[in-house]
């Protein structure tokens, strides 16, 4: 089943694909429950996927 992005998720992945290419500081993605983080995040991993990206990245989910 593939899954659409909303307007809102899709502004965030291209904000974080956009601070990647600027920056190798760390990013934090401060969502709430429901918000689609996982999907979000699954969508930024496909686009780097396709861009070739061969580079070393870490994604961690804080538990609070």
């Amino acid at each position: 089943m593939r899954k659409v992005l909303r307007d809102y998720q899709r502004k965030i992945v291209d904000d974080i694909l956009s601070r990647l290419k600027e920056s190798d500081e760390p990013i934090l993605i401060d969502a709430s429950v429901g918000s689609g983080k996982s999907l979000i995040l699954s969508s930024v991993l496909l686009v780097m996927e396709h861009a070739g990206f061969d580079g070393d990245y870490r994604f961690d989910t804080p538990q609070y």
